[in-house]
């Protein structure tokens, strides 16, 4: 679930003189107003709100991003990491996630991706070439 700013408890309002009262409702109503104006959004996978900047633009969606965020979409792709933080991304991890995306797999272009990335990339800082 994710954790939302929260107004005081009444022993916390006690507690608190009226100058940190002040500053800590400026904090909450900014942080719902960034809500309600769509700069932050929900992700329903990793349950957090970030920033709208956090997702992959998509004109399906009424508010043009994607409603799952590129940190949860990325950790799709490479499911789990080993020891070592190596990806195990392969096509079968890929395809359902473009498909998510409404974006076609072609099995050339991932093909040469792979390719590019292995030819472009020291061994010690290869990365998956999903994006």
């Amino acid at each position: 679930m994710a954790h939302l700013p929260q107004a005081k408890s009444p022993e916390g309002v006690k507690e608190a003189g009226v100058a940190q009262i002040r500053k800590d409702y400026i904090s909450i109503a900014d942080y719902y107003t960034k809500i309600v104006n769509q700069d932050y959004m929900y992700c329903p996978k990793c349950g957090k709100f970030q920033s709208s900047k956090a997702y992959y633009s998509d004109d399906r969606f009424a508010n043009k991003c994607f409603p799952i965020c590129k940190e949860c979409l990325l950790q799709m792709v490479e499911r789990k990491k080993d020891k070592k933080d190596v990806s195990h991304e392969s096509k079968e991890t890929v395809k359902p996630v473009l498909q998510l995306l409404d974006l076609p797999y072609i099995d050339s272009l991932y093909q040469s991706c792979c390719t590019a990335v292995a030819n472009d990339v020291s061994e010690k800082t290869k990365h998956p070439p999903f994006p």
